[in-house]
């Protein structure tokens, strides 16, 4: 619906534009050890679904894995790459012995902007963009016989993140505890519902364009 997309966008606007807002690392001082060249890390999520896929569809825990890599020498400007699966609560009717599965797996990029706040904050923002994908699977029983039907799907998916690192050690591989929150839009996808039992094909599949906001907590390595 049009007012879903207009809410999403002031969202995800607002979480690039708070990039704009990071306060600058002061100058280096003389022999300051230079920023990783990259970290790599992972974490959990719990994915909240927006707009019109809530209907139907819950939200779960999923998990992610995700690298920064840095462009400049104190490490405040970089890119972003992300992969994320799971995340949605699965569909199950005991009364006729159905079910369905969703598996929610996202890549996406971007450009990332940290900033030191002093002392081992680290604050940051990031644009991304890339691929949605859903794999499907429903099981039904008639019978006593099984039925499974499965399928995948894939869209363009697009957002913005924003988040704090606290810098848990400062060694030669640092090691920084993350929070952040991601709103992304994943287009349309293919979702399936527990599947009504009618002798056939599973049915209660559904197509929409949805939105999975994201809260998310991670460990990172600097190397």
């Amino acid at each position: 619906m049009p007012h879903h997309k207009e809410s999403r966008c002031r969202i995800l606007y607002g979480l690039v534009a708070a990039a704009s807002m990071l306060p600058m690392s002061a100058p280096c001082e003389a022999g300051a050890q230079a920023a990783p060249r990259a970290h790599v890390g992972a974490g959990l999520g719990l994915n909240l679904l927006v707009g019109d896929g809530s209907d139907f569809l819950d939200g779960g825990v999923g998990r992610f894995l995700f690298a920064d890599f840095r462009l400049d020498e104190r490490g405040r400007f970089g890119i972003r790459v992300d992969a994320s699966s799971g995340g949605l609560e699965d569909d199950e009717d005991e009364m006729f012995d159905s079910r369905a599965e969703n598996d929610l797996i996202v890549f996406v990029a971007g450009p990332q902007l940290t900033a030191h706040l002093g002392g081992r904050l680290r604050p940051y923002a990031a644009a991304l963009a890339g691929m949605a994908a859903v794999h499907w699977e429903t099981v039904e029983d008639v019978l006593g016989e099984e039925i499974e039907d499965d399928d995948a799907e894939t869209a363009f998916a697009w957002g913005a993140h924003a988040g704090l690192g606290v810098v848990l050690d400062e060694g030669d591989h640092p090691v920084t505890l993350r929070f952040e929150a991601r709103l992304l839009d994943t287009g349309a996808l293919t979702f399936a519902r527990a599947p009504a039992p009618n002798g056939t094909a599973p049915t209660g599949l559904i197509r929409e364009d949805i939105a999975v906001f994201a809260v998310r907590v991670a460990i990172s390595l600097g190397f």
